[in-house]
């Protein structure tokens, strides 16, 4: 494969800063470099006009603000690359397109995928990158990655143009003002937004959160649905609760994710959540769950601020994990536990009416028949 280098030292001219440097002094954003140095990029000529043009300007207290985020978010997945936790970097990579939709984090998401052994869903970044950025200076090298891992993974898309695709894009939750990206990566399997909410208390914002459900697994479910709902409208598939049931008792993984609006102590969360399922911590409960609850209660361990965020899982056996801020913590497995945490928000005596409706608007896009469900779509 050729190396990038030739591409990168011909973009810089007489910059000779280290790349890193140099990508990180440009907004703050950035692209991976592999371990053993050969798979570089540089900021495209319209990226770096955009930083020429900045230059004269006195940016706002907004927009250093979401500098200093993207820039944050991009270090902080360097570090966990460098570690080899490719998922995590995953994560913050994406949290770092939602903020700043630029291609060039794209590509950072498909050099994880690639160095996690993931030849399908890099190709797919990787696709998603040059629709993007055409003219970015390693092209060559990329569709070269391409064919490469398309042969890993099966041959299926060797030498075939695949159909358009967009890369994931941020959804907006219009009440909160908080946005989620339509495709999330949870243990390294692509998560599909099916909706979004928002929570409030006594006239308080709290939070807006997105629901997200295992794509692959999820779409394969979804004809069941529609064969029981008679269509795959979403009035149909609303019908006596179908889609929210669908989710809710689902042998798939889910994840809610969660953006604070306002800052909360882990007492005051776990308190939340100690009410809501204050059913399983009676005595006449069966012991396990109550246990199961207990140990649920106790993942929440850290305080939140404005803006902060939160992730609530369940896998399709049923282990529960709550990620705050990057940092996961397993729980404990239990099924049952699992359908009453959907419930909550789902269920026939939901946190908010509106909210059981929302978390479920885009359902009826599982019903695509593309291969969006594997290669990055919406």
């Amino acid at each position: 494969m050729a190396n990038s280098m030739p591409h990168i030292e011909k973009a810089l001219g007489s910059l000779r800063l280290p790349v890193r440097g140099w990508l990180l002094a440009a907004l703050g954003i950035g692209l991976l470099s592999d371990p053993v140095g050969r798979d570089r990029m540089v900021l495209s000529p319209a990226l770096a006009a955009k930083k020429d043009a900045a230059k004269k300007e006195t940016p706002d207290k907004q927009d250093e603000e979401l500098k200093q985020k993207v820039k944050k978010l991009f270090e902080d997945g360097m570090v966990q690359y460098d570690l080899r936790r490719f998922d995590v970097a995953i994560t913050l990579f994406e949290k770092a397109f939602e903020t700043r939709p630029d291609p060039v984090f794209l590509y950072n998401i498909a050099q994880a995928h690639r160095m996690a052994g993931r030849p399908a869903e890099a190709a797919a970044f990787y696709r998603n990158f040059l629709r993007k950025a055409p003219d970015a200076p390693n092209a060559a090298d990329v569709k070269g990655w391409i064919a490469q891992l398309d042969k890993e993974a099966g041959g299926k898309q060797a030498n075939i143009v695949p159909p358009p695709v967009d890369p994931p894009v941020p959804y907006l939750e219009p009440k909160s003002k908080q946005s989620f990206l339509s495709r999330i990566t949870v243990d390294g399997k692509s998560y599909f937004l099916t909706g979004v909410g928002h929570r409030s208390y006594m006239g308080f914002s709290v939070y807006g959160m997105g629901l997200y459900v295992d794509d692959s697994l999820a779409r394969r479910a979804f004809p069941k649905l529609v064969a029981q709902a008679g269509g795959s409208e979403l009035q149909q598939l609303r019908a006596r609760d179908l889609a929210q049931s669908f989710v809710v008792l689902g042998e798939f993984g889910k994840a809610a994710v969660i953006r604070f609006s306002r800052k909360l102590s882990a007492k005051q969360i776990a308190d939340s959540y100690r009410d809501l399922l204050k059913e399983n911590l009676k005595d006449s409960a069966a012991p396990a769950l109550r246990q199961s609850t207990q140990q649920f209660l106790a993942l929440f361990n850290r305080d939140v601020a404005t803006n902060d965020e939160m992730m609530i899982s369940t896998s399709g056996d049923g282990l529960i994990s709550v990620t705050t801020n990057s940092v996961r913590v397993d729980g404990p497995r239990d099924p049952t536990l699992c359908i009453d945490l959907w419930n909550m928000w789902l269920g026939g005596k939901p946190l908010s009416p509106d909210m059981k409706q929302t978390l479920v608007e885009r359902i009826a896009l599982l019903g695509q028949s593309t291969s969006a469900a594997t290669s990055g779509g919406k």
